[in-house]
């Protein structure tokens, strides 16, 4: 969810919920659209090689609530949702769709 604070978009991250900035004119956070959320750049620089499950006992709450399925790395730490899949996908329709 987003709100506006003296005229900047601010979005809570999905891991730290902390806030960030995102447009314009300043992008601190990344859209995670398989799990409907936000995550901020610090957040995604910790966790690039997985999210440690433990470490943020809100996400499996929260992604079994969106019917999101989580999928898990070797060392049993959730892995990220390919960032751009879900506009690929809506890309590839509308190419389809214009021809």
């Amino acid at each position: 969810m987003a709100r506006e604070v003296n005229g900047r978009m601010m979005y809570r991250c999905l891991l730290c919920c902390g806030e960030f900035q995102f447009g314009p004119h300043r992008y601190a956070g990344k859209p995670v659209n398989y799990w409907k959320a936000m995550a901020c750049q610090g957040c995604l620089a910790a966790n690039h090689d997985g999210i440690v499950p433990e470490t943020y006992p809100h996400l499996l709450p929260y992604l079994e609530k969106i019917g999101a399925r989580p999928t898990y790395n070797e060392k049993g730490w959730l892995e990220w949702p390919h960032p751009i899949s879900n506009q690929l996908d809506g890309l590839q329709q509308t190419l389809v769709r214009k021809k």
